[in-house]
Parts: structure tokens; sequence; C-alpha cells
């Protein structure tokens, strides 16, 4: 009967109804049970594991993606800013119909409102990218607190229905030893197989803790990966922006100095 139970996929429920026509036999296939219901929710926790895992990892891409393109589309507006200015500069500068303290008052104005302009702009797009980076970052954990969540959930769920029928199970073994007319073997079996099937509950809802309490852990690394990853992206995105910044305004420095002499 053992043998014929094992071909065909159980379940926690099925048990219950075996225990009502042979405790022994369900006994002894409790183990194999509580097996399968583990499996099963360890293959869930996978799967979560897996969704979780490739969303982490593609909303860290996008986010350090959007930042080194933002980065480089703020360092051409800086260049272009720049580029601008110098033009003014040297229409200005060749300007006979201005006279020098004119033409080198005009190029100073153009010089400090531009840089001014360059300053704030970098200064604005480097805040952005910390405040943006935070935010990815806040959403990643968001997202990973989410699958943790789902996957202690699952544990849980499964590990008290798991010892909701041991338990079940237990006292419908004991039920045999209290009948008067119970023979001392089968008493003595009855509590041999209550132990079988409550130590087969406890390491089923053991084994099924220690793979969610892996897998969470597989999870709290991706965040950190990502994280890491995202802060890369913040450095090299920021650094970025700067460079441009004192590049167009070494760039105009170096014009005005051509024209307009030092105090």
């Amino acid at each position: 009967m053992v043998s014929e139970y094992l071909t065909h996929n159980r379940s926690l429920q099925e048990l219950d109804e075996l225990l009502e026509r042979d405790r022994t036999v369900a006994a002894k296939i409790a183990k194999t049970v509580f097996q399968h219901e583990v499996a099963t929710a360890i293959s869930n926790i996978g799967e979560i594991n897996q969704i979780a895992g490739a969303r982490i990892l593609a909303d860290s891409q996008v986010a350090s993606a959007k930042m080194m393109t933002d980065a480089e589309i703020t360092a051409t507006i800086l260049s272009s800013k720049a580029e601008v200015a110098i033009c003014h500069i040297q229409q200005h500068a060749s300007d006979d119909a201005d006279h020098t303290e004119t033409r080198q008052s005009m190029i100073a104005e153009i010089s400090r409102n531009t840089a001014e302009d360059i300053s704030t702009n970098a200064r604005k797009a480097v805040e952005t990218i910390q405040i943006e980076a935070m935010a990815a970052i806040e959403r990643l954990k968001t997202n990973a607190t989410e699958a943790i969540g789902e996957i202690r959930t699952l544990a849980d769920d499964i590990t008290a229905q798991v010892e909701h029928r041991a338990n079940k199970a237990k006292t419908e073994l004991e039920s045999v030893k209290q009948q008067p007319r119970s023979l001392e073997g089968m008493a003595q079996q009855a509590e041999f197989d209550a132990k079988e099937i409550l130590d087969a509950a406890l390491k089923s809802s053991q084994e099924l803790h220690a793979a969610a309490d892996r897998i969470t852990a597989d999870i709290n690394a991706m965040i950190d990966q990502a994280t890491s990853a995202i802060s890369v992206a913040v450095s090299s995105s920021q650094r970025r922006v700067t460079e441009a910044r004192d590049r167009a305004l070494e760039r105009i420095q170096d014009i005005v100095a051509q024209f307009v002499p030092d105090p």
C-alpha cells in the first residue's frame, strides 16, 4: 500500500484522509508527503528568487544607463554654452565700433554670466544624479523586501500546514494508545509513529526555512551588488559633468584672457 501511495502525487489534505483509514501507513508515508510539500515550496521560492534577481539586475542597469546618458547630455550642453559664449566674445572683440573699455566690459560680462550658468547647470546635474541614484536604490530595496516577504510568507504558510497535519496525525495516533482494548504493541507502535511524523515535520520545516534563508541571503547579495554598480555609475556620471564644467570654464577663461587684461 505504501508503494502504491508513492506512485501518486499526494497532498497534505490526502494525508488527513489516509490517517482516517490506516494510521500506520500514514505514519510511514508522512515523511514523503512533507518532503514533497517542501520541495514544491522551495521550487516556488526559487522562482521568486529568479524573478527578483532579474528585476534587480534590470532596474540597476536601467538606472545606471540613465545616469550615464544624462551626464553625457549635460556635458554636451555645458560645452555648447561655452562655445556659444566664445563666439559672442570673439564678435565683440572684432567690433571696431566699440571702445576698448566697452568691449572689455562686455566680454567680461559675457564670461561671468556664462560661467555662472555653466556652474549652476553642472551643480544641478550632479545633485539630480545623486537624487535619482538614491531613488533607484530605494526601489531596489523595496522590490527586494517584497520578494523576501513573499518567500517568508510562503515558508511560514507551508510550515504551518505541515505542523498542523503532523499534530493532527499525532492526535490520531495518541487516540490508539488511549483505547482500553489496544494491544501493548499497537500502543507502542502508535507512539513510535507519532514521533516519526513529528520528526519528519520538524526536519521538513527546517529544510524549508534553511532554503528561505539561503535565497534571502542571495537576494540581499544581489542588492549589494546592484547598489555598488549604481554607486560606480553615480561617481562616473558626476565626474563626467564636473570635468565638462571645468573644461568649459577653462575654454572661456582662455579666450577672455586674450582680450581682457588681468585686473
